[in-house]
């Protein structure tokens, strides 16, 4: 897929410590979605609040794809201090410390998905609560009777369509049939997530040199914010996304392992699940071809990912193409309307986002307008800067973050795909650091063979 050289000569400038300059910056991005209500506390109002914090995501956004040296050559210190210092810990390869990193992990994933499993246990799946999982519940009883879930109207006592597609709500389907708590998908995808992401704990994808410490700290840091933000482990009892973060963590650790056509498949399956993952398609095109440097690769990956999206979404578009195809997206455009006219006691003033501010100003064109840019500028800020899986993981993230921000509706579950695409780009980083280090370590020292042949 490229000359990993080349591609980081000619891809984003970063410094050495560009891993924990992402790290660092995500973690403020959680403990601003964690902590949002006290946050906002702070300001005169809270539409004014949320919309400070709408633009400090933005900014933050930014700063990953454009980092600032200052700020790195600041952090190699730490970085420095944790090849030193934690190296001889997290790569120790003797029988304790594999048995000791082994164990904290096992807590750590049994710890998330106990305390997920508390509240699933402490909240019933009900339309009072949330209309979510009641609604994917109705579509699967349909489905399963051999119906098609796309065209019916659901009472939750209000009424609405099924807005979600099919990669969303097939897991769902099994343990419906078996009459269990649905809600299993969630921890079954917890454990296959917390399960990626400690892949990297042990070697990564390329030969572990001292620099590799850090490849740990960063894989470790993204399994705990994954595992323990307060916002995941309260969203897996009442809704409906853990399915797509299993879906994201696969595509991102597709494009970390270089592997294309598992990527594609990924691909497919995301952008199968949720409607505004449209984004992602033409930034995984545009990195096909850069690091590939071959437009027919490229177009075999893109239709390769196409062709797997129509296989889960065929069948209901060709049955009523209205239904599954502009339904939705009529049902949120309403949705947004009716948000908008409650005020600031509508969701969207009430969560981090920026939809409600311009929608503020009463011209009725700009939302679609900044909706389209917001969906458009990744694609055409990424044309010429997609080189290495750093690269794409960053643009990924952040392309979800701003569609989110333009969103009529900002919902806050949909940053943590977002933040899952970061967390992957932290562990590209180090990984790419890890490779560098690996390099210099191969090549011999010209002053030690001189010393040698004299």
């Amino acid at each position: 897929m490229g000359d990993p050289k080349k591609m980081s000569e000619t891809g984003i400038k970063r410094t050495a410590s560009h891993w924990l300059y992402i790290l660092i910056l995500l973690c403020v991005m959680h403990v601003l979605l964690d902590g949002r209500y006290r946050i906002v506390s702070l300001f005169p109002t809270r539409v004014i609040g949320f919309g400070v914090l709408g633009s400090a995501y933005l900014v933050i956004v930014f700063l990953m794809i454009f980092p600032l040296r200052s700020l790195g050559r600041l952090l190699a210190p730490l970085d420095d201090w944790i090849q030193m210092r934690l190296s001889p810990f997290l790569l120790g390869q003797n029988r304790r410390n594999v048995v000791l990193l082994i164990g904290v992990l096992v807590l750590m994933i049994v710890t998330g998905c106990w305390l997920r499993w508390c509240y699933i246990q402490s909240i019933p799946i009900a339309p009072r609560y949330a209309d979510m999982l009641p609604l994917i519940q109705d579509a699967c009883e349909i489905f399963v009777k051999g119906q098609n879930p796309y065209g019916h109207q659901y009472f939750m006592p209000w009424t609405l369509p099924l807005t979600y597609w099919p990669g969303m709500w097939l897991p769902y389907v099994i343990p419906h049939m078996l009459s269990v708590d649905i809600r299993w998908v969630h921890i079954v995808a917890i454990i296959a997530i917390s399960l990626i992401i400690s892949r990297f704990l042990f070697g990564g994808v390329v030969p572990v040199s001292r620099s590799g410490a850090t490849l740990r700290v960063a894989a470790f840091a993204t399994l705990f914010l994954f595992l323990f933000s307060t916002e995941p482990i309260f969203f897996a009892t009442i809704a409906h996304t853990p399915p797509l973060w299993l879906w994201v963590t696969m595509l991102a650790a597709a494009i970390l392992l270089k592997r294309p056509w598992m990527a594609a498949v990924c691909l497919g399956i995301v952008m199968a699940s949720r409607q505004p993952a449209v984004v992602y398609g033409p930034l995984m095109a545009i990195y096909w071809l850069r690091s590939s440097g071959s437009i027919r690769t490229a177009l075999k990956l893109s239709l390769l990912a196409c062709g797997t999206w129509f296989v889960i979404c065929g069948p209901f578009l060709v049955l009523d193409p209205y239904a599954f195809l502009v339904a939705p997206i009529r049902h949120y455009a309403e949705l947004g309307k009716y948000d908008f006219a409650r005020g600031s006691a509508g969701f969207g003033a009430d969560t981090i986002g920026l939809s409600y501010l311009i929608q503020s100003t009463h011209v009725k064109w700009l939302l679609p307008t900044m909706a389209a840019l917001a969906v458009s500028a990744p694609w055409l800020i990424a044309w010429k800067r997609l080189h290495s899986a750093t690269d794409v993981l960053l643009y990924l993230g952040g392309a979800g973050v701003i569609v989110t921000l333009a969103a009529p509706i900002p919902f806050h579950y949909e940053y943590f795909p977002s933040f899952i695409f970061l967390g992957f780009a932290s562990i590209a980083a180090a990984t790419e650091n890890n490779e560098n280090q690996t390099e210099k370590t191969l090549v011999p020292n010209p002053r030690l063979r001189n010393w040698k042949s004299s």
